[in-house]
C-alpha cells in the first residue's frame, strides 16, 4: 500500500535523492523546499518517475510555522502523513567568537526549530494510524566537533538528541524516530561550501576514501521508514564510510 511520504529540504541533495528513491517504491511523494526556483527543477526532473499524480511539491521555510501548516493541509488531503523525512539543513563556518546572532538562529531555526516544526505538526497524523516513521537527518557533526563550526555542530548534536527523546515518546504509540548521520555527502550544499582541498581531506580520512552519494544516504533512509526496520526506534546510524570509527590516531604502519 503506497504510503504519504512528506520529506524537507527535497530540491537537492540527500531530499532529492530521498523523493526519488520513495517514487520508485510507488510511494506519494511530498516534496517541499524554501528554494521555490531548485524545488521545480527538481519536481520536474522526478516526475517521469513517479506514478502519475502520485508526486506533489510545495514550497515552504520548515522554520515559518503557517508554512509547515500548509504542508500538513495539503497531506491531509490524502489522507495524512505515514512518513517523515527531515532533511532540510543549512550550515555557516566561523569561530563561535566572530559568529554573528543571525548565524546562530539561522542555523538553528532550519536544523532544528523546522524539524520541531514538522514533526509538530505531521506526528498527530500518525499517532491517530498508530503507525509512522520519522527519520532525522543529523550529521556525524552532532556526535564530534568540527573546527570551525561550533553552531552547525550544536544544531545537529541538538537533531539526535531530540530525535532519541521522541522515540521514547512516541514508539509506543507506533511511531518510530530515527536519526541518520552523513559524514561529507556529495550535496549542492557541501561542494559549493568547501574547497576542493577541504574536500580532498575529507576522502583522506574516510577509511574508505570515497565521498558519500546522496543515494547511499536515501538508501538508509527508505530502509529505516520501512517495516524492515519495524524494531528500530531511537537508533542514529552514521553513513560516513567508517569515519566515526576511526579514533584519530594515525597508521602506525607507515
Amino acid at each position: 500500500m503506497a504510503r504519504n511520504v512528506v520529506i524537507t529540504g527535497a530540491a537537492s541533495g540527500i531530499g532529492k535523492a530521498t523523493a526519488k528513491a520513495f517514487a520508485a517504491l510507488g510511494d506519494r511523494v511530498f516534496m517541499t523546499d524554501w528554494k521555490e526556483e531548485t524545488l521545480n527543477a527538481a519536481y520536474n526532473e522526478l516526475l517521469p518517475q513517479a506514478q502519475e499524480g502520485m508526486l506533489h511539491k510545495i514550497a515552504a521555510n520548515v522554520a515559518v510555522p503557517e508554512d509547515v501548516a500548509k504542508i500538513e493541509a495539503l497531506v491531509s488531503e490524502y489522507g495524512g502523513c505515514d512518513v517523515l523525512v527531515n532533511s532540510a539543513a543549512v550550515f555557516r563556518v566561523g569561530l563561535l567568537h566572530n559568529a554573528p546572532m543571525e548565524d546562530y538562529d539561522f542555523q538553528f531555526d532550519i536544523n532544528v526549530r523546522g524539524i520541531f516544526n514538522t514533526c509538530k505538526a505531521l506526528i498527530p497524523h500518525m499517532l491517530k494510524k498508530q503507525k509512522g516513521a520519522v527519520v532525522n537527518v543529523s550529521s556525524v557533526s552532532g556526535m564530534g566537533g568540527d573546527y570551525n563550526m561550533s553552531l552547525y555542530c550544536a544544531t545537529k548534536g541538538a537533531v539526535i538528541a531530540l530525535s532519541r527523546a521522541m522515540a521514547m515518546d512516541y514508539s509506543a504509540q507506533g511511531v518510530r524516530v530515527n536519526i541518520v548521520s552523513p559524514s561529507a555527502v556529495k550535496t549542492p550544499m557541501f561542494l559549493t561550501g568547501c574547497s576542493e582541498a577541504v574536500r580532498e581531506g575529507f576522502r583522506k580520512n574516510m577509511p574508505d576514501r570515497r565521498l558519500c552519494e546522496p543515494e547511499w544516504c536515501a538508501n538508509v533512509i527508505v530502509y529505516l521508514a520501512s517495516d524492515n526496520a519495524e524494531h528500530l526506534c531511537g537508533v542514529n546510524i552514521p553513513v560516513d564510510g567508517g569515519l566515526t570509527a576511526w579514533n584519530g590516531q594515525p597508521n602506525q604502519e607507515k
